[in-house]
């Protein structure tokens, strides 16, 4: 299990929270939308914002994956806290 920078960890918790999470459920559309009226090369946003939109409403964090971490946004955020606690102990 790594452990990410204490700046990664304001990231990943922000984002699993609850106004992360209705930022990428609102975001996902909004870059759908934009890049389907925008057209061309924009249309290469369309998978990112697909992502957002699924990662948003199933509350999933895919950089938990890379750190070997809970990928649930909840379980994502109390592993640091648990992680951080016992690092202080030592």
């Amino acid at each position: 299990m790594k452990t990410p920078a204490p700046w990664g960890i304001a990231v990943l918790t922000a984002v699993s929270s609850p106004v992360g999470r209705w930022a990428r459920i609102i975001g996902g559309p909004a870059i759908i939308a934009g890049s389907l009226l925008s057209g061309g090369w924009a249309l290469a946003l369309i998978p990112v914002g697909i992502l957002m939109l699924a990662t948003g409403v199933l509350n999933l964090c895919p950089a938990g994956f890379f750190l070997g971490r809970p990928v649930k946004g909840d379980e994502l955020v109390l592993s640091f806290t648990r992680v951080d606690a016992v690092s202080l102990k030592r």
